[in-house]
């Protein structure tokens, strides 16, 4: 997680700290598993995720082993994205290309693992592999900018399946999951996706990596941000 990232998680925590005293609020973050923040109060419990604008959505890791992309681990991201990935021509042309240029290598495999890359196991592209790839294509994507409104769908799926109820994005309050408060508005917006290897150049080693980003989102006119001049929903509760 960036600074920025967190820093925008703390002024969410602390905005709903200072409007909502009687509130138990819990900064959670940087736990992929969990909401950014818990909030309790009188028995009633909710949870939100806290993201900046232009922020991308979920943290999902890729690989390809066995012939087929996969997730590192299961989850509605992973799982459409790695859908999308095997039917993609561009990313069919990149693993192609790939094992072409290293079939006496016999390498089939992308994992993003520092200790794979460091051992360099039989059947694995190797870091300078995959960087020496790079340089001949020139970009590190395996599928382009694509702009589809479905995956909102997947984002919002995604965020039941961590229990999230409300997400803040930037000055705007969402509704996730079904909850106690009424007239919160749900995510209205496009999505961008890309799918790149990232180089993590101190460790020597790459990871595959989906970015999700919404593009043209409706405003709330909710929000939970410390200063917002909206409506803040849990102010009067």
């Amino acid at each position: 997680m960036s600074k920025k990232s967190y820093d925008f998680e703390i002024k969410v925590s602390q905005g709903l700290s200072l409007y909502c005293p009687k509130f138990i609020v819990t900064h959670t973050g940087n736990n992929t598993s969990l909401s950014d923040i818990s909030i309790e109060y009188n028995g009633y419990k909710t949870f939100v995720e806290a993201k900046l604008n232009g922020a991308q959505f979920g943290s999902p890791r890729i690989k390809y082993e066995d012939g087929k992309w996969q997730g590192i681990t299961n989850n509605p991201i992973t799982n459409t994205v790695t859908h999308i990935l095997s039917e993609n021509p561009h990313s069919y042309s990149f693993i192609t290309f790939a094992k072409s240029l290293y079939k006496d290598c016999y390498y089939q495999n992308i994992i993003p693992s520092q200790a794979i890359f460091r051992d360099e196991p039989f059947g694995y592209f190797t870091y300078n592999s995959l960087r020496n790839i790079i340089n001949i294509i020139g970009n590190q994507y395996i599928y382009k900018e694509n702009i589809d409104k479905s995956l909102l769908n997947t984002i919002i799926e995604y965020y039941k399946y961590k229990n999230v109820d409300y997400i803040q994005i930037g000055d705007n309050l969402y509704q996730i999951n079904d909850n106690r408060l009424s007239n919160i508005p749900t995510i209205d917006a496009s999505v961008e996706l890309t799918v790149r290897l990232v180089n993590r150049k101190s460790k020597k080693w790459f990871e595959i990596i989906p970015t999700l980003k919404l593009k043209d989102l409706v405003e709330s006119e909710y929000s939970i941000l410390l200063n917002t001049k909206k409506k803040n929903p849990f102010a009067h509760i």
